[in-house]
């Protein structure tokens, strides 16, 4: 993940940290999540996960919804410099 900006049309996810101190940004909301803590990041919601810290930052997603594929990734703000359009899958 890193410092991608990014939502999905089709599904929600859920994240569990296993390891290190990430911060994550979910619409407006920002905050520091703990170790074990669960993170739900609901559909269509801007999110942003990342690691302030120097230790590595590990988590376990769960995605749900009627669609998973790679192209419901809805990229805004990628320091990776991947652009992306909205998906063509109808809702």
């Amino acid at each position: 993940m890193g410092r991608i900006l990014q939502r999905h049309r089709f599904r929600a996810e859920q994240w569990v940290v296993v390891a290190g101190t990430p911060r994550v940004l979910i619409g407006s909301r920002k905050r520091r999540v703990e170790l074990r803590e669960t993170v739900l990041v609901p559909r269509g919601a801007w999110h942003r996960l990342e690691n302030p810290g120097r230790r590595p930052v590990v988590i376990i997603e769960v995605q749900h919804g009627p669609y998973l594929g790679e192209d419901d990734i809805i990229r805004r703000d990628d320091d990776y410099g991947r652009a992306s359009a909205p998906s063509r899958r109808r809702s």
